[in-house]
């Protein structure tokens, strides 16, 4: 049976994707939150898990049975990028912190309907049915079986146009960034 999935895996076989979540998806998904526990991370729980899936996807050509069992090496991955999440939030959190001690012009709510407006921006740069699953997941808050439910398509495809989604947006950030000099 793993080897069946393997095969699927590396045939770049949707149907091995959603059978790998079926059957490791919870390991991860305790490897993730075990890792992931205080309060300001919880809300990444979700990103970092498709971040894993996907880098599965992407990897499993890498995958040896020599050097680990496919549950090892699974595991090794999750807790990597669970690991990488949480050194990237950290940074973040501590910024966030030394942001709220300083003063602000902007109050909170001032901030809101800049922060989705610039959302907005960023996802009207996505081609039509990747805006509408990044509004469906941000916006409107829904699973990503919901939203494979919604639009007729498996839900490995909605985790790899969400990863992929944000590595553009991610992009779009960084070039801008540099270009402003920020």
């Amino acid at each position: 049976m793993e080897e069946e999935l393997i095969a699927k895996l590396q045939a770049r076989n949707f149907d091995g994707l959603a059978q790998l979540i079926s059957l490791y998806g919870d390991p991860i998904l305790r490897t993730v939150r075990s890792i992931l526990k205080e309060s300001h991370e919880r809300s990444e729980w979700e990103a970092t898990e498709n971040e894993i899936f996907y880098a599965i996807w992407e990897k499993i050509g890498d995958f040896d049975p020599l050097k680990a069992s496919f549950a090892t090496w699974l595991l090794m991955i999750a807790r990597s990028k669970a690991i990488d999440q949480k050194r990237r939030l950290a940074k973040v959190y501590q910024q966030t912190q030394i942001d709220e001690t300083s003063e602000n012009s902007l109050t909170t709510e001032d901030a809101n309907p800049l922060a989705e407006e610039e959302f907005m921006l960023l996802v009207d740069t996505l081609s039509e049915e990747d805006q509408q699953i990044f509004l469906f997941y941000y916006f409107y808050q829904e699973t990503p079986r919901q939203i494979a439910e919604l639009l007729q398509l498996e839900p490995a495809v909605i985790y790899n146009r969400l990863s992929r989604g944000r590595r553009r947006l991610k992009q779009i950030l960084t070039e801008g960034s540099e270009q402003h000099g920020i």
